[in-house]
């Protein structure tokens, strides 16, 4: 049993002024359910939203085989430069001379006095073989000349062989004759021995004058031997020369390509870089300029700086912005990354690709195979074409944005615990 009605209890709840109420605008209620809502947003995205890092490089399309260095090859001095930068070239062309200088202890260039001499060496042979050429056509000509003198004496001396021949044989027949007449007394001893001598003087001439015939027929014989034989051995007098002199050309060539070595393009391309200027120094190996070839697929190459090529990794997405076609017009391309220098390159190669001076900071080679050869302009496929600047996005990795909010805290246990165990 209560002390107390239900009726008084509730009516001493009730404050004797009424109840108190907050008049409070509609529009912060609005405000205050916009704030949840961006908070909400904001968390949610938080939690469940990802961000991908990316690394923003530059750099230019090439031929997939890459860009052909031509390098020096002797030591020497860049003595001309027929090419500039951008110009086509076709396999052949000839683009630069470089000239070797070595000197002796006075000071002269030593290719060009060993040039000099071997030239010399060159004239005196030359004047050696007019020389020989006149030499060998008066020797021909003094053997033509005595064998006219030869046929001329063996006429002359076979007529003498033909007349001795009579007188011999009229002798003979004479001594015949009397010698009947001795044995009968009709002639006397003395006149027979007369003729016996006069026949046989006459067989001694005729046997003087056939070794005078023989001797003749074989200086004539001789002498046709040497003429048939005197223009096998000029040539080959002349062959001799001729070979020393071929030497001499060759000693020179290999000398003058000591000394000066024609730079010459191996393909058909564009020059895209000169290291090298005219009257500068180059050293064997070191590059003088690069070309780059038309045929083949194009690759973008990019530079990456060292601080941030860590994270590149190969098959990365790649976004595309070509300076040609405006992405903001055409859209943008894409590819992927193909392959990371290992090592990070020299001032030299970075100036090879840039195209223009080397710089100091330390960069790596990206380089990205491309989805397409071509941009679609205008409704039309246009083909890229090498030496085009590129701008590119390489995506990295993909987190939660609370990732990368949390990333330094991250970081900092990460030290703290590798920083414990030296405590």
């Amino acid at each position: 049993m209560e002390l107390f009605r239900q009726e008084a209890l509730e009516a001493r709840s009730v404050p004797a002024l009424g109840t108190v109420q907050i008049a409070s605008p509609p529009r912060n209620t609005v405000w205050v359910a916009l704030a949840m809502a961006v908070s909400g947003a904001l968390l949610i995205w938080l939690v469940f939203g990802h961000y991908t890092r990316r690394i923003h490089a530059s750099g230019t399309l090439v031929p997939a085989a890459g860009l052909i260095e031509i390098n020096a090859r002797l030591t020497g001095t860049l003595s001309t430069l027929s090419v500039v930068e951008g110009q086509r070239v076709k396999r052949g062309d000839v683009l630069g001379t470089i000239i070797a200088e070595r000197r002796s202890e006075a000071g002269e260039e030593v290719a060009a006095l060993i040039s000099a001499g071997v030239r010399r060496q060159k004239q005196e042979l030359r004047t050696a073989i007019r020389n020989g050429e006149l030499v060998d056509a008066t020797a021909l000509a003094d053997l033509k000349q005595n064998l006219a003198i030869a046929l001329s004496q063996r006429q002359r001396v076979v007529e003498q062989v033909a007349l001795a021949e009579r007188q011999a044989s009229a002798s003979q027949e004479l001594l015949d004759k009397i010698e009947p007449l001795r044995a009968k007394g009709y002639v006397s001893a003395f006149q027979f021995q007369q003729q016996n001598a006069q026949a046989i003087d006459a067989q001694n001439q005729l046997k003087v004058l056939s070794r005078q015939r023989s001797d003749i027929d074989q200086q004539i014989a001789n002498l046709r031997t040497q003429i048939d034989q005197h223009p096998l051995k000029a040539e080959a007098r002349r062959g001799d020369l001729e070979r020393q002199l071929s030497q001499m050309d060759q000693q020179l060539l290999e000398n003058e390509a000591g000394r000066a070595v024609t730079v010459i393009t191996p393909v058909d391309g564009t020059i895209t870089s000169i290291l090298i200027k005219p009257a500068q120094s180059v050293q064997a190996g070191q590059s003088v300029l690069a070309i780059m070839p038309e045929q083949g697929d194009l690759q973008a190459q990019m530079l990456v700086p060292s601080d941030v090529v860590g994270f590149v990794r190969s098959g990365a997405f790649v976004a595309l912005h070509y300076k040609a076609f405006p992405y903001q017009k055409f859209g943008v391309e894409h590819g992927a990354v193909a392959q990371i220098s290992r090592s990070a390159l020299t001032p030299a190669e970075i100036g090879v690709l840039r195209g223009e001076a080397p710089v100091d900071e330390p960069m790596y080679r990206v380089d990205v195979n491309l989805r397409a050869q071509s941009v679609v302009a205008y409704n039309r496929p246009e083909p890229l074409r090498p030496g085009m600047a590129v701008e590119a996005d390489i995506l990295l990795e993909k987190r939660r944005v609370i990732e990368w909010v949390f990333e330094p805290l991250y970081g900092l246990a990460h030290r703290f615990d590798e920083s414990e165990p030296a405590r």
